[in-house]
This record gives C-alpha cells, structure tokens and sequence, in this order.
C-alpha cells in the first residue's frame, strides 16, 4: 500500500520581541514557528548517482508542515499523525508509526526549533502570502487590514490572480518579512504545503539538526 514516509523534521522559532521590532504595527504576542519536514511517496523513486553507481532511491522534498503559534502548528501536527492509523504515514525506518509516536516526535521537534539565521544557512525557503484584494470584500474591517498590508509592501508589486494579490517573503532571512506574514496569514486560504517553496540536501544521511549542530560548533572555533 502507497504511503507517505517523514523522513526529517526541523523547526524554527520567531521570537516575539524581534516581530515587535521589525513589524511595531504588529497585534502578535507570541513567538511564531515554522515547521518544515523532508517527506515523499514510497512508490515514487529517481536514479542518482552514489560514486561510481547509479542507484535508485525513493523521491524526497521539503515542504512547510506548520505556521503561527505552537499550538497551532502542534494542531496541524496532530491532524496529520492521523495518518499513521491507517497506515499512511510512517517515521523513516519504522514499518509501523503510532500517532502518539508522530506526535512526540514532532512536538520535540517544535520545542528544539532553532534561529532564523541557522537554519536559513542550509534550507532554501520563499513564501507567498495570498490575499483578497481589498476592493473584492464586503467588510470594512477586512478592506482596512488589507489596504494596510497594501501600504507595508507598496514598495513591491504583487502577483494579480484572479481576484487575490500574491507576494514572495522571505522569512528566514528578513524578520520584517516574518513578522508581516505571521500577521496576515490568516487571510491566505491555500493548504499550508501549497504556501512555500522549499530547497535543501534532501538526500544527506545525517538529519539537519545534526548537520546544523555541527555547524553552530565550527563556528564557535
């Protein structure tokens, strides 16, 4: 039976006070999340090259899992785990995942979530935030909260599709960018997943919390 296999999970954390500072304009008060997870089909494989042999592995990519405060990406978490009662989704090297299991792994996950900048040095990752345009909504306070969104990036031109506007943010690398997303989010109406381009070593063996330890002790030296 087809079935999704999480191969890798890491977390990072905005931190309210830096939002605060980059976005003053901002009504959050928590720290915010990004959860991201290397994932892909067990039915699905390419050919690559290992030295000299050409070999072929199951197909992989990273993808947004979670957005906003912990719980509610700890929500989104718990929703997924579902998955793994009916045997759709399963940790890398179990044969059988238990929801509880899905869940501790990732809520550790979560409370490990690391900087911006660290994590910015080994994923790729652009997001788009997706809105109505403020002159399709009948409510007032929707328009005002729109046409302010408009007037924080009036220095950038949105992508038109159909009736939304569409920009690209980058988060891990520009806190304002973070901050404006965390604040608007809520009028983006696409599945996570479909919010973010991610890029990284999706087949390295070691797990990127390891890989960006051993990269936060090299710098320390």
């Amino acid at each position: 039976m087809s079935h999704r296999i999480a191969y890798d999970a890491v977390a990072v954390r905005f931190p309210i006070d830096a939002l605060r500072e980059a976005f003053p304009e901002t009504r959050l008060f928590d720290d915010q999340f990004l959860l991201f997870e290397l994932g892909g089909d067990n039915n699905l494989t390419v050919q690559q090259y290992r030295g000299n042999r050409l070999v072929e592995i199951r197909v992989r990519d990273w993808s947004l899992m979670g957005s906003g405060k912990k719980y509610e990406v700890m929500t989104g978490v718990v929703e997924t785990a579902a998955w793994c009662e009916g045997g759709g989704l399963r940790l890398s090297g179990s044969r059988d995942t238990q929801a509880e299991t899905f869940i501790r792994r990732y809520r550790n996950i979560v409370d490990a979530a690391v900087a911006p900048g660290t994590l910015g040095r080994h994923l790729g990752c652009t997001m788009t935030l997706n809105v109505p345009d403020p002159q399709t909504v009948d409510k007032e306070w929707r328009h005002k909260e729109l046409t302010a969104l408009i007037a924080c990036l009036s220095g950038r031109t949105p992508e038109r599709i159909g009736d939304r506007l569409q920009w690209s943010l980058s988060p891990l690398r520009d806190m304002r960018d973070a901050a404006l997303l965390f604040s608007y989010q809520y009028f983006d109406e696409r599945r996570i997943y479909n919010r973010a381009q991610v890029s990284g070593h999706e087949y390295d063996a070691t797990p990127l919390a390891k890989r960006m330890s051993a990269d936060t002790f090299s710098l320390a030296f």
